[in-house]
């Protein structure tokens, strides 16, 4: 059995491992579903008359939403939706002009710098 003196010189050592476990771990799993360090998200909701919704969180002014065709991974040249809000988070609609071909896509937040900050679910254009 372990003394009083020998238990309190061992409790701080075994909380700083578990709670440096714990922070490991929320940054592990951050890094994984984020393209950055701040935890951006975009999400589309619906396609209804060739109008696409869609909310995001954590995008910054300037931000750019592109739609990229999930075949290719090329991104279009047309939509491309600029925040201009100053809040981090909101909804969107982008009107997909007639050029845009049936098939599987996807949206693509781009920070200030051009670098993929979010990535939504793909989505098919019929």
């Amino acid at each position: 059995m372990r003394s009083p003196a020998n238990a309190k010189r061992h409790a701080p050592d075994k909380k700083i491992v578990s709670i440096f476990k714990y922070y490991f771990w929320l940054t592990c799993r951050s890094e994984e579903r984020s393209f950055g360090c701040m935890n951006s998200i975009i999400k589309f909701v619906e396609l209804e008359n060739r109008v696409i919704s869609a909310t995001y969180r954590n995008l910054m002014l300037k931000a750019k939403v592109v739609l990229v065709d999930k075949a290719s991974g090329e991104q279009l040249s047309d939509p491309v939706t600029t925040i201009a809000t100053p809040a981090p988070n909101g909804w969107l609609r982008i009107r997909l002009p007639d050029s845009v071909k049936a098939g599987a896509y996807y949206l693509k937040a781009l920070n200030g710098h051009g670098e993929p900050a979010a990535q939504s679910c793909e989505f098919y254009i019929g």
